[in-house]
């Protein structure tokens, strides 16, 4: 079971008559790979936004988007991997070794990137 979720919608200020919203910068990051599979039932790949900032890498609050993969076969879907897998926009990628089936119940190495916005260059109107 392959559990993905990615959205795209970015929340944007209401424009008034007259004026153009703001668009923001969004930009993707790095593929980021912070977490190693661990062995053993409660192990997995945890790529994480906490463990990933645990580990020194920048994400932003806020994503408004995921991809993940895995290391090494970067090209194949989540589905045809046959893992069990969550990639969900609210917290990031995991992988748990228990809830893999086969006689090597071990997650492969994932890699995960977001979408991050950069609103800070819109300037509220001044009134």
């Amino acid at each position: 079971t392959v559990t993905e979720t990615s959205s795209l919608l970015t929340p944007s200020p209401t424009p008034t008559p007259g004026s153009t919203a703001c668009q923001p910068e969004c930009t993707w990051t790095e593929w980021l790979d912070h977490s190693y599979p661990m062995p053993g039932a409660s192990g997995g790949d945890f790529e994480t936004y906490a463990n990933i900032r645990a580990a020194g890498g920048a994400v932003c609050e806020q994503p408004v988007a995921i991809e993940c993969r895995a290391e090494m076969q970067p090209d194949v879907s989540l589905e045809q991997l046959g893992q069990v897998v969550q990639c969900t926009l609210q917290e990031g990628l995991v992988c748990r070794n228990q809830d893999q089936s086969g006689q090597f119940k071990m997650c492969f190495n994932y890699q995960i990137r977001v979408r991050c916005c950069d609103y800070s260059h819109c300037t509220s109107p001044t009134v």
